[in-house]
């Protein structure tokens, strides 16, 4: 950019100086047709009247070429705007689509491709249906590789900590998001089944599980709004009703989900491991290889701070809730 400035800057200096060069050559010529004809005297009326045409013919060169570098200066200006601003649009649509805002030791693995979902109201698929053990097997195949390992550095560069990695140098224990939404929609889908999944809780439990809920609609929520998925759902009549229907097979630009968890394969960490995951204080995360179904927890200190007579609704609406990443079906 420096340089195309120079560039514009030297241009209209040498426009001027070829102003400046000709009126000074021209301003000569005219002098020296003066000179002649004061020379010659009135007697040669055929040369005076030469040298006054050279002295108007200087002029007029003198005005032209004034008026040609005036608009051809303004030309260069108005070119100068007109590419600075669409180099200004085009850099900025370029940073937009283009530049990482959010560094991820993922994004080397991130490719996309056209996607038509299964929207039908009756769907096949593994993940849906009522409880059976082939159900739970897929939802936990789905988050095999949700607990995965990082570098400091990688952390360092969203100015961010985290647990580091039992005997390992340099090794911190994350999960990317994605999977902490899949984790969301399993939970939203056995909270459909409580009987099920969540048989005999307690009070404290069952509203401890309301809180965990909440967290995920909200979570899953944030992360749709996030992406902002822009794929076109056409409308169409039917012969059945007046009322139109909505088509959802469109294509979709996803992500390739079996190349994202390529990548998290080589960096997967069972923190489930019993007696592998140590609080620095307090003991043994998981001593027995198991986390809890409810997977959520209050802020000790604030539940300290509670009157007996706070209603259920009250304590819900300002506790703080610890989600856990767990593996359980």
């Amino acid at each position: 950019m420096k340089v195309f400035y120079r560039s514009i800057v030297q241009l209209l200096s040498n426009q001027q100086s070829l102003l400046t060069r000709s009126c000074a050559f021209e301003k000569v010529r005219s002098e020296d047709s003066s000179f002649d004809e004061t020379e010659i005297g009135d007697t040669d009326g055929l040369l005076n009247s030469q040298a006054r045409a050279n002295e108007n013919g200087a002029r007029f060169s003198c005005t032209n070429i004034r008026y040609l570098l005036f608009h051809g200066t303004l030309v260069t200006l108005y070119s100068v705007a007109f590419l600075l601003t669409w180099r200004q649009q085009t850099h900025a649509l370029h940073c937009s689509k283009n530049t990482n805002i959010v560094y991820s030791p993922a994004e080397e693995a991130i490719r996309y491709r056209a996607t038509t979902f299964d929207a039908a109201l009756r769907i096949d698929s593994p993940f849906v249906g009522p409880p059976s053990p082939e159900v739970d097997a897929a939802w936990t195949e789905l988050l095999s590789y949700t607990n995965i390992r990082v570098s400091g550095e990688d952390l360092r560069r969203i100015n961010m900590s985290s647990i580091a990695v039992p005997g390992e140098e340099d090794s911190y224990w994350v999960a990317l998001s994605a999977m902490h939404e899949l984790h969301c929609v399993k939970r939203l889908r056995q909270y459909s089944y409580q009987d099920y999944y969540f048989p005999n809780l307690t009070a404290e439990e069952k509203r401890l599980n309301y809180l965990h809920n909440d967290h995920c609609l909200e979570i899953i929520r944030q992360g749709v709004m996030c992406r902002g998925d822009i794929a076109l759902v056409p409308m169409h009549w039917q012969s059945s009703s007046p009322k139109p229907i909505a088509d959802f097979s469109a294509p979709h630009k996803c992500v390739d989900w079996e190349a994202l968890m390529e990548w998290s394969k080589p960096r997967f960490l069972d923190i489930l491991r019993p007696n592998y995951l140590k609080h620095p204080v307090l003991g043994y995360s998981y001593p027995d290889g198991k986390s809890h179904a409810i997977g959520v927890a209050d802020d000790p200190e604030y539940v300290a701070g509670q009157n007996q007579d706070n209603t259920a609704h009250q304590h819900t609406a300002r506790s703080k809730v610890y989600p856990i990443i767990e593996r359980l079906p």
